[in-house]
């Protein structure tokens, strides 16, 4: 089947204008010699003149371009804001590792401190012991367990604190301890004999 023909539509306005048709809805009514003067002021105000719009134009565009650099800039100022943040967070949980290592460590030194301190006063009691009651005058006070086991050692290896030991066995002589020595060259012949029976014994 064929389709029937039909007339373009944008031609229609040739047909109106010759006869009384329509009831002008819709549309403008007016006589030829109105008409072209009309159209031409109904135009006319509605146009805006091209400078106008031109300056309308850059004016847009100017704003378009501020706003567009200030929201660069405000996503660049929050990405350094956020950086930032994030280095101090890690600055933050790093010094506080540091924080909890160093205080552990403080905790393992002062129980060892401690535990030396008791060995240092045992030691020290040990030499003070040692040491004859009479010479404990001597040690100087107000200072620290290193300082005296130190100051005490010092003392003993220069000799402070030795005594002459009296220890006497039975059944020997008294008196002398050593026997004088005695020049055999001045001595007579019954001086001499008598000296070596002595020590035979």
């Amino acid at each position: 089947m064929k389709s029937p023909f039909r007339l373009k539509l944008s031609n229609l306005q040739y047909f109106a204008d010759g006869g009384e048709g329509g009831t002008g809805e819709g549309g403008q009514t007016t006589t030829e010699g109105e008409g072209g003067q009309a159209a031409t002021s109904t135009q006319n105000e509605h146009m805006i003149p091209k400078s106008r719009f031109d300056e309308v134009n850059t004016e847009l565009k100017d704003l378009k371009a501020q706003l567009e650099s200030f929201t660069k800039a405000k996503a660049k100022d929050e990405k350094a804001k956020a950086e930032k943040l994030g280095e101090f967070e890690q600055l933050y949980r790093t010094a506080d590792e540091e924080l909890k290592t160093f205080k552990s460590q403080h905790e393992t030194a002062s129980q060892r401190v401690t535990a030396l301190e008791g060995i240092l006063g045992g030691m020290l009691e040990t030499k003070m012991s040692a040491i004859p009651e009479e010479f404990h005058e001597l040690i100087p006070e107000g200072m620290s367990l290193e300082q005296k086991l130190s100051w005490l050692d010092k003392a003993q290896a220069k000799g402070m604190f030795k005594t002459q030991s009296d220890e006497v066995v039975i059944g020997e002589s008294t008196n002398r301890k050593t026997e004088p020595k005695v020049d055999v060259k001045q001595m007579s012949p019954m001086e001499k004999l008598l000296a070596s029976y002595g020590k035979q014994k």
